[in-house]
């Protein structure tokens, strides 16, 4: 087995000055710069790369490109523990999906095409090779585009590359296009069209010169309404729908009865700051009497309701908010939850957390004797509410715009207790404040996330365990980094103390027990 020498840490890349380096193992540099960053890899693993996965240059970009030498140097990066379990399974994913052919080469393993999107998208090129594809849309702001209308440009397809990217023509064909009548599902997401077989069409004229579409005149306008009166009469037929209550409405009004929308909502879950990365599992739950409607949250109310309603009888019947189906008599006569608030009493302190702030403000982290969950539950139909409390032991409050700018714009107040551990309040802290920003100065998602989830470590360890446990969380997360460094039959001993030199300590690792 070949034995590689460590490198020194780059400070140039392609990509620009390098702002951040780490180094998964001996010659294979992580890099971050202010625009890009990658894996860079020392003369002696680039000459080691097999010729499959080889990238000239040994500078292995961060969006596809760099899982080919982790996916190379796998099983000593395990060994060395510098990269996770998962790391490494993305990395082998990552080669699948967007390096098809190399991974195949490398591995021997046919890529189902189900398992790569190169394979899928070659594979649609091919199939349309010869033919007009539309490259570029503008909608109705362009000054060439009517309103109501799009712009399309078509080219035609000659060939596509292992990658692919598709090749085409000089040629070209210019249009403009209308979706003639659709009707849209306000929830599911599914959209129908009217197929028309147009004969004998007398009062439709076209546009001249061009003829690329209708006058709007009475006669289309009639042909409109009656797509749309087809579609509903198909949708009757079927029997069941999700249509918003306005469309219901129209339908009614072009003379097609319709039942209610399916009384069906989607099962609520707390709101988190990254909306766009939302991970729980899509669920409905059929509405009944006992489903009650939660008004939207932000994350920092949110979290603090779903956490403090995990046992409660409630819970399973909590449902989203879904405005488009107001009107429907069964969505009208749920009930809704709202006005929520956390009461915090501390000693002499008390403080109320709300929608709309703290009152009075929270200066920093409270350690609370006692919080109280109270929310109002309204019966619209009635007119009737009732209040619930509850006991919570966490609750939060930002900035208006916390969540966009880390830990230090968070406020926690918590009830110590066996059940609110630091790995739960961090879990809480990244869903209430983490969200990626374009602007920051660690320009992956990744990076970001870990350094938030970095600092999340620490605010937890400070607030629940207090400052030296703190001070202790930013040393293990910053020893976790390095721990490939340390054999794996060693273990090691390390004291500091102002103003002497950092003491290391190898030893033989003893027997667990």
């Amino acid at each position: 087995m070949t034995c590689f020498a460590p490198s020194p840490r780059p400070s140039t890349s392609i990509w620009g000055a390098v702002q951040q380096a780490d180094q998964l193992g001996p010659g294979i540099w992580s890099v971050m710069t202010a625009s890009h960053g990658g894996i860079i890899l020392s003369d002696q693993r680039q000459a080691a790369m097999p010729s499959a996965l080889l990238i000239e240059g040994g500078s292995y970009e961060e969006d596809c490109d760099w899982a080919l030498p982790i996916l190379v140097f796998a099983s000593e990066l395990e060994r060395q523990r510098s990269c996770s379990a998962g790391f490494l399974q993305l990395a082998c994913d990552t080669a699948r999906c967007w390096h098809p052919d190399r991974f195949g080469a490398f591995t021997g393993e046919a890529v189902e095409e189900n398992a790569s999107a190169i394979l899928r998208t070659r594979k649609a090129y091919m199939a349309v090779i010869g033919e007009f594809c539309v490259t570029t849309a503008w909608g109705d702001w362009a000054d060439w585009v009517p309103d109501g209308k799009v712009g399309v440009i078509a080219r035609q397809v000659e060939r596509v590359d292992h990658l692919g990217r598709p090749t085409y023509g000089e040629a070209e064909v210019c249009a403009l296009t209308r979706k003639l009548a659709s009707v849209s599902e306000s929830l599911g997401g599914k959209t129908y069209h009217a197929r028309l077989d147009i004969g004998a069409t007398p009062g439709l004229a076209l546009v001249l010169p061009a003829r690329k579409e209708f006058v709007e005149n009475a006669a289309f306008a009639a042909l409109q309404a009656a797509c749309k009166r087809t579609i509903y009469a198909a949708l009757a037929h079927r029997g069941q729908h999700r249509l918003s209550f306005e469309n219901w409405k129209e339908a009614r009004d072009l003379g097609v009865a319709l039942p209610e929308a399916d009384p069906c909502l989607p099962r609520w879950h707390a709101a988190i700051a990254e909306s766009d990365n939302v991970n729980v599992e899509y669920e409905e739950v059929a509405a009944g009497a006992d489903t009650i409607l939660v008004a939207d949250l932000e994350p920092d109310i949110a979290q603090g309701l779903e956490r403090a309603l995990r046992e409660h009888p409630s819970r399973p019947h909590l449902v989203e908010n879904h405005p488009a189906y107001a009107g429907y008599g069964w969505y009208d006569a749920l009930h809704q939850l709202g006005n929520v608030r956390f009461y915090v009493s501390a000693g002499e302190q008390s403080h109320v957390i709300a929608e709309n702030g703290s009152f009075p403000p929270l200066d920093d982290h409270v350690r609370a004797e006692t919080i109280k969950l109270r929310f109002c539950v309204f019966h619209r139909a009635s007119e009737t509410q009732r209040e619930e409390r509850i006991p919570a032991d966490v609750a939060f409050a930002v900035n208006e715009d916390g969540w966009y700018s880390g830990v230090d714009q968070i406020r926690i107040a918590f009830v110590p207790g066996p059940a609110l551990t630091p790995e739960t309040l961090v879990d809480l802290i990244e869903n209430v404040c983490f969200c990626a920003s374009d602007d920051s100065e660690a320009d992956s998602w990744d990076t970001q996330h870990e350094h938030f989830l970095r600092d999340a470590r620490e605010l937890a360890a400070r607030v629940l365990l207090g400052e030296d446990e703190a001070i202790a969380a930013r040393i293990r997360d910053t020893l976790a980094g390095i721990l490939w460094v340390i054999p794996k039959d060693r273990q090691v001993a390390i004291t500091v103390a102002p103003g002497s030199a950092i003491n290391v300590q190898l030893s033989a690792c003893q027997p667990a027990g």
